[in-house]
């Protein structure tokens, strides 16, 4: 026969033991599904930002070729609306690089995600005839 107090203590010891085990699974999966979360929130700020930039270039463009007045006023800057449109697009440019820094970081350089951010240059565009 096995003494009592030794079937207490096992059962004890096999209780805590499966309460830690548990604890740990529980806690291992929810800090997975927080650490995607995270990365997917990144990649949609990132190609939201990455749109609205776009979107401002856009807007600047239209601005400029709107007419054939010059770009800039009698001080030699640029008129006031179309310096507007582009502090507008300019700061959409460094919000985007920002976000695209978090996307490195979550993803990695070296990721699918990383070199696709990468890839998504917007301070620098290429131009349509290759230069």
């Amino acid at each position: 026969m096995t003494p009592t107090w030794a079937v207490i203590l096992v059962g004890l010891g096999s209780a805590a033991l499966g309460s830690l085990l548990g604890t740990l699974l529980t806690i291992s999966h929810e800090r997975a599904a927080e650490f995607r979360s995270r990365m997917l929130s990144a990649a949609d700020e990132f190609s939201t930002g990455a749109i609205s930039a776009l979107q401002q270039a856009r807007n600047a463009a239209g601005e400029v070729g709107k007419d054939d007045t010059p770009l800039d006023d009698e001080t030699g800057w640029f008129r006031a609306e179309i310096k507007d449109h582009f502090d507008a697009a300019n700061a959409a440019v460094d919000d985007v690089l920002a976000k695209q820094a978090r996307v490195h970081f979550l993803f990695g350089d070296q990721s699918l995600a990383g070199i696709a951010a990468a890839g998504c240059d917007v301070a620098t565009p290429e131009r349509a005839d290759g230069a």
